[in-house]
């Protein structure tokens, strides 16, 4: 499974682009197929990502990801067993963001699968969510520094 990292300053300063590049690539061991990162206007949040690619092996699976013109950021490790009941959907992640945008964080209640999503929401001044990790999940881990 890929790895997810998600940085955030709640004091507003600026992040420290390195450390969010180090921090991504100390999980290369759980995706050596694919490495983003992402840090907002305000530098003051940041995402990363390690991809392991099992579903779609093109680069339209690249993450961090963006939606409506920056105003939806997503990272998100794991498998959407039924991702293809919601429409044609060349990857589970691309199905994410819509099925928020329609049914807003409870869409969660509607995916079958082992799955951590960190979901940014500009529009609607959602700064984070991180949704629960499915119990078959084998590990998720949360850091924080103070």
């Amino acid at each position: 499974m890929c790895g997810i990292v998600g940085m955030w300053n709640f004091d507003g300063k600026k992040l420290n682009s390195v450390e969010l590049d180090q921090f991504t690539d100390s999980l290369r061991h759980r995706g050596p197929d694919g490495r983003g990162t992402y840090i907002d206007k305000k530098a003051s949040l940041g995402l990363g990502h390690r991809r392991l690619s099992i579903l779609d092996l093109t680069d339209s699976g690249h993450q961090p990801m963006s939606y409506g013109d920056g105003k939806y950021w997503i990272t998100y490790n794991g498998e959407i067993y039924n991702y293809l009941d919601f429409g044609d959907y060349k990857t589970d992640g691309h199905v994410l963001i819509d099925l928020y945008k329609e049914h807003g964080i409870e869409f969660t209640k509607l995916l079958d699968g082992e799955f951590a999503i960190c979901l940014i929401d500009f529009k609607n001044n959602l700064k984070t969510k991180i949704t629960k990790a499915n119990e078959d999940l084998k590990k998720f881990e949360f850091k924080f520094r103070v």
